[in-house]
């Protein structure tokens, strides 16, 4: 029996608490199987935002007595769910520090930055400008024009 925090008086009528079940494919139907369930269930419908289901993933389900298994998402390890979340932190000021320490590129067509962990920064695109209302400074040991 899949238990769940809701009262029954919280659900929709004919509609279980959301489940957590694993999908099986058998005879090239999705299924999806708990622990507690003898018997595996047809997948009926999916959520919208649910591209793609394979043998082995894990979805957060509904069981509804007029449709069948409805499931509503795919459950994933936070650090999957938000790919270099981690590498991203938020200051007290409201800056965003991207902390990537093997080096960092931003690519859009020809242009590219890319900022590398021995502290070299590369400026890469068809034209560079550097427009500055005040001094527009080049400070360096040596600096090199062609």
């Amino acid at each position: 029996m899949v238990t769940s925090s809701l009262r029954a008086a919280d659900r929709l009528p004919g509609t279980s608490s959301p489940y957590i079940a694993t999908i099986i494919c058998q005879d090239g139907a999705l299924l999806v199987t708990t622990p507690t369930h003898d018997n595996p269930q047809p997948v009926r419908h999916v959520a919208e935002t649910i591209t793609t289901l394979q043998e082995g993933d894990r979805v957060l389900c509904l069981l509804d007595d007029t449709i069948g298994v409805v499931v509503t998402d795919r459950i994933v390890p936070l650090a999957d769910s938000h790919p270099g979340a981690d590498l991203v932190t938020e200051l007290d000021n409201g800056q965003l520090l991207f902390d990537a320490p093997k080096g960092l590129i931003l690519r859009t067509g020809d242009a590219q930055i890319e900022l590398r962990p021995d502290g070299t920064l590369l400026l890469d695109g068809r034209e560079i400008h550097a427009i500055a209302d005040g001094i527009n400074r080049l400070l360096g040991a040596r600096i090199e024009l062609n």
